[in-house]
């Protein structure tokens, strides 16, 4: 399996040649390394304008993170998260004192994997307890940051509460991805991956699998704005 990068300058709408990553996002001398997967979910840049891409590899089962310094021309890996056999589709977020959490999930357990990087993608904390879900993609994303101008930080998540792949909801975090005590459904159908993005006007986009014998059915996006997750009392 191999790993492409590429990069669009007008929306979508055309494509670049293709960057090859394969040898950046696999280790070639490894015979256990069969092949490195990025996403699903998306690519973040962090405030100091690194490209930082979540991918895991397999199998065994790990994670880790590919990064770029000068806009996706040339790319490194880093290091795998101390401990991650077991944990695979992951995503990526920027906390307000510029670490990045990685949630994980992991085939193995009831939560999500957790890790935070101190510099940049670049190496990983241990893994602790994230969200109670099904095992499935998640996506998380930064909502909203105080020192960009809003009243508080707040981080969201989506995923299928359960049973099974069913039940999306959304969950908010305002202590940088510690907790997520804010939960509001989004659907009772069948439910599979998903994906978040934040709009031009702050209001939520998220895209996700939808059906009613199963989440594979249809490909839905639903969007919200701060008001669904914090009503007024």
């Amino acid at each position: 399996m191999q790993t492409f990068a590429r990069h669009s300058d007008d929306h979508g709408v055309t494509w670049s040649d293709p960057i090859d990553l394969t040898e950046v996002a696999r280790d070639m001398h490894d015979p256990n390394w069969r092949a490195s997967v990025v996403g699903p979910g998306g690519a973040i840049q962090d405030r100091n304008g690194r490209l930082i891409a979540p991918v895991w590899k397999v199998v065994p089962y790990g994670v880790l993170a590919i990064y770029s310094d000068d806009h996706g021309q040339t790319w490194e890996r880093g290091e795998l998260m101390p401990g991650s056999e077991g944990g695979d589709e992951n995503q990526l977020v920027e906390l307000a004192d510029g670490q990045i959490l990685m949630d994980i999930r992991q085939t193995g357990g009831p939560n999500r994997h957790r890790v935070t990087s101190r510099d940049g993608g670049k190496t990983w904390s241990p893994p602790g307890p994230g969200e109670a879900v099904t095992p499935v993609a998640c996506a998380i994303e930064r909502y909203t940051l105080q020192s960009a101008g809003d009243d508080r930080n707040r981080i969201l998540w989506t995923g299928p509460k359960g049973p099974d792949r069913t039940h999306l909801v959304v969950r908010m975090s305002c202590d940088e991805g510690q907790t997520f005590p804010v939960e509001r459904p989004i659907s009772a159908e069948h439910a599979a991956y998903s994906d978040l993005t934040i709009l031009q006007d702050k209001t939520v986009g998220v895209l996700w699998e939808r059906g009613v014998e199963q989440g594979y059915q249809f490909i839905t996006f639903t969007r919200f704005g701060l008001k669904f997750l914090e009503p007024d009392p």
